[in-house]
């Protein structure tokens, strides 16, 4: 079982350093060269292809998570503006926390 991570399928080829060459790869080409030497690199060198190939899709998706982050944001700055409100007026720290779910620490600056 060891040996096989070590050597190839076909008993000379070092597998591990075809993967190491994997994750160092800059290039189409290398990956190419790579993926005609190893079934498993070639299905790993196609999903890389075609992750990687859909631009559009990565924009998408980074939009998305920066407007996430950006609502998560602005509710945890309207949580505190609650909380401070509520600490103002006199309200104990504990019941704050129960109705905004904020830790301790945020709640009494």
């Amino acid at each position: 079982m060891i040996h096989s991570a070590i050597v190839g399928d076909d008993g000379n080829r070092p597998a591990l350093g075809d993967w190491m060459r994997f994750m160092k790869s800059d290039t189409e080409e290398e990956l190419s060269m790579l993926a005609q030497r190893n079934a498993p690199l070639n299905k790993a060198v196609g999903v890389l292809l075609d992750l990687s190939a859909d631009e559009q899709a990565c924009l998408l998706y980074e939009a998305h998570e920066k407007a996430r982050r950006d609502e998560v944001s602005r509710t945890r700055g309207a949580l505190k503006k609650v909380a401070k409100a509520m600490l103002i007026n006199g309200e104990p720290i504990e019941k704050i926390m129960l109705y905004t779910g904020l830790a301790r620490e945020e709640v009494d600056c």
